[in-house]
């Protein structure tokens, strides 16, 4: 692109994955979870969790409202847990403080990502370039972009 005159005519680029552009995994579809259960996410979610809580163990047992779990064994939360009967979870009851971690992380890994993407891009082209995307999650993803120097704006459906 630095070399090409159709390259030079671009001003920047929108970085989109997943189902619909979302970033959602590949076999998404409304109702399904959005969590990789695979054994390097799960490794990942421990990993992310010990950072959260600064290796606290206490603290994660208390948030979670659960004396046994450790950051060893913790698991993302299933199906049925993820379904709360209520609109809006409570970061103050365990239950719904686990399903929360669980979904910041997701959103997390996500953000990262389109960071790394966004950095690339930008360290590839030798000029200024506006690099966004679209998210299906806009309130964890405006504190990456806010904080990010390589992402320089988000899109979401506000409907979600």
């Amino acid at each position: 692109m630095n070399e090409s005159p159709l390259g030079k005519a671009v001003v920047g680029v929108h970085l989109v994955a997943g189902t619909d552009g979302q970033w959602f995994k590949p076999d998404w579809r409304p109702g399904a979870s959005d969590y990789d259960y695979s054994p390097g996410a799960v490794h990942a979610f421990r990993e992310w969790l010990r950072r959260r809580y600064e290796g606290n163990l206490s603290r994660m047992r208390d948030a979670w409202d659960d004396s046994d779990v450790t950051f060893d064994t913790a698991s993302m939360p299933d199906e049925k847990q993820r379904s709360p009967d209520q609109w809006f979870l409570d970061p103050e009851a365990g239950k719904d403080r686990r399903v929360i971690d669980a979904n910041l992380f997701s959103d997390a890994g996500k953000m990262e990502t389109l960071n790394h993407f966004a950095r690339e891009f930008k360290q590839a082209i030798t000029r200024p370039m506006f690099v966004s995307a679209y998210v299906h999650n806009k309130l964890h993803a405006n504190r990456v972009w806010i904080e990010s120097p390589w992402l320089d704006g988000t899109l979401a459906v506000q409907e979600y």
